[in-house]
């Protein structure tokens, strides 16, 4: 009984703290922060482009004008000129790997309430000649702190696209073929609570496990459900 109690009170702070991103992109639609006094109108990109650069450089730029952190002595000068300098000259700090035709990997920043910056890997893919940040049905990407992996698996064939991340005791996982398709499909998706996924490489190729909080581990299951 005291084992459930745990773990629906960690399912309930990470469902509040992490996971409320409808209620996260109602609170910003049509924030105006303390950065917008130092941009300007032509530093900002439109969104009706199809061009990766510059649909990437509108999303990311409203990112942050109305995501960071209240009030702005929460960021130190240094963070400051960064995220100035990075809508100011967004099409030039993308840092853009493409994967194929289809599919590209862009680094960039997201925020937390208490002003810090995180790196993130966010995967972008093309349909119908638009390039759109990959989302899984539901709306739950990019993970909190997400990284994005290129990686041959146990008992599969091509490579594989392997996202992760999380916070607040929690981690998460989406495998997703590394293909040209519009749509791709998770081979594996999951969310751990106060345990974590352990990667290791055996003969070239990745095993991945869960290991609990004794240090136990268990290898997931790739197959289909």
């Amino acid at each position: 009984m005291k084992t459930i109690s745990i773990f629906i009170f960690t399912l309930i702070f990470y469902t509040i703290s992490c996971d409320d991103k409808e209620t996260h992109k109602i609170d910003k639609k049509e924030r105006i922060t303390w950065i917008r006094k130092y941009i300007k109108e032509t530093d900002l990109q439109k969104g009706n482009s199809s061009d990766l650069v510059n649909k990437a450089s509108f999303y990311y730029q409203k990112e942050i004008l109305t995501g960071v952190a209240e009030p702005e002595d929460l960021y130190s000068k240094t963070d400051k000129d960064l995220l100035i300098d990075f809508i100011k000259n967004t099409s030039k700090r993308l840092k853009i790997r493409k994967l194929n035709e289809s599919l590209a990997i862009i680094k960039t920043y997201d925020f937390d309430s208490a002003g810090e910056i995180i790196k993130e890997d966010h995967l972008w893919i093309k349909k119908n000649g638009l390039w759109f940040l990959f989302e899984l049905e539901g709306g739950n990407l990019p993970y909190k702190g997400q990284k994005i992996l290129i990686e041959e698996l146990k008992d599969k064939k091509g490579k594989f696209i392997l996202l992760h991340g999380g916070c607040c005791d929690t981690e998460s996982l989406a495998i997703l073929p590394l293909s040209n398709n519009q749509v791709l499909e998770p081979l594996y998706t999951g969310t751990l609570y106060e345990s974590s996924y352990k990667f290791i490489r055996k003969n070239g190729k990745l095993v991945i496990f869960e290991k609990d909080m004794e240090d136990n581990l268990t290898e997931i299951s790739l197959e289909p459900r």
